[in-house]
């Protein structure tokens, strides 16, 4: 085998790695809240089918040679709408997109905000080249793996959070709503009724008070008349 298939077959493998990690964070979600997520995208095994361009790992640019042959061989498609209007198109899927989903909207916000904090450092290309890129995203391919089984786990458990009892939650509300009422007008009288409780024990309280001053002064009294008369 030569040098040229070894590598051929290396990049390849490389591809396939890099293809299934894609397929792993950006698989769909079919139990999720967000309709985002819901949307199913294309299978495992055609985004395997695809091959990309493997001048930008090389770094050598396609024979003229071989374009003319691409070119001949491909069918000749008619465009039925222009560029511009497959942009406007698009922009009006976005833009519903946006309104739809307070996620994407915040988020979009969020960046737009931040936009002039990373965007020198994202734009220099001179940082990392397509190797050390492909070797920061390999050297994560464990913690990709298992940031994917956790997400297919909590899809998996995310139809036991959102049951019908769940569902019924609102209603339920509903019901209770006039309970609660009728038992805040009955706590809000039984604090007047604490209220007239305490007067009726302060008064009471008050009146013990005398009458113990009352028979201490006449035991008083009558101790002073004994020893008078004795």
């Amino acid at each position: 085998m030569s040098q040229t298939e070894n590598l051929n077959i290396s990049i390849d493998e490389l591809e396939s790695r890099v293809d299934r990690l894609e397929f792993l964070l950006m698989g769909c979600q079919p139990n999720s809240n967000d309709p985002l997520l819901r949307l199913a995208l294309p299978s495992l095994s055609s985004n395997l089918k695809k091959t990309k361009p493997r001048s930008s790992l090389l770094g050598s640019a396609s024979s003229p040679a071989s374009l003319s042959s691409s070119s001949s061989t491909a069918p000749s498609s008619s465009s039925t709408e222009t560029i511009c209007e497959s942009l406007e198109k698009y922009k009006g899927v976005l833009n519903k997109l946006k309104s739809e989903n307070e996620v994407i909207n915040n988020f979009i916000s969020l960046y737009k905000s931040n936009e002039s904090l990373f965007n020198g450092i994202v734009d220099n290309d001179t940082l990392l080249n397509s190797v050390e890129k492909l070797s920061l995203i390999l050297s994560a391919e464990e913690d990709i793996r298992l940031v994917a089984r956790n997400l297919q786990k909590l899809s998996e458990l995310e139809k036991f959070i959102h049951t019908n009892c769940m569902d019924e939650v609102p209603s339920l509300i509903e019901k209770i709503r006039p309970i609660d009422a009728l038992n805040l007008e009955q706590e809000a009288i039984a604090i007047q009724l604490n209220k007239v409780l305490e007067e009726k024990i302060q008064s009471y309280n008050d009146i013990i008070h005398d009458l113990s001053s009352r028979f201490a002064y006449w035991d008083y009294m009558i101790s002073e008349w004994e020893k008078k008369y004795q």
